[in-house]
């Protein structure tokens, strides 16, 4: 089974910004967002990503997206490795008595 570009659009918003991606996905791509704080066209790429079926995405924005998940990917790095420096030099935590 294929998976469509609306499927990638929201499994990059979920793994951007978590389980309620559809606002904050919106504001990545600086696309306007209501009253309510939705996007009537992340609604429509939700609603055919979650129906299995296509949903016309401008290129454009599957490039941001990518570029947007690059940079997401480069600070859990370097997120990871200032953990690993500061773990080597914790001192063990000994139990108290």
């Amino acid at each position: 089974m294929t998976t469509t570009n609306a499927q990638l659009f929201a499994q990059a918003g979920k793994q951007l910004f978590g389980d309620n991606w559809q606002q904050n996905m919106a504001r990545a791509l600086n696309w306007p967002i209501d009253e309510r704080g939705q996007n009537r066209t992340v609604q429509r790429i939700k609603a055919a990503a979650d129906a299995g079926e296509e949903y016309r995405i401008a290129p454009g924005v599957l490039t941001e997206i990518a570029g947007l998940m690059e940079v997401r990917s480069a600070q859990s790095k370097a997120m990871a490795k200032t953990l690993r420096a500061a773990a080597a030099k914790a001192s063990p935590v000994q139990p108290k008595p």
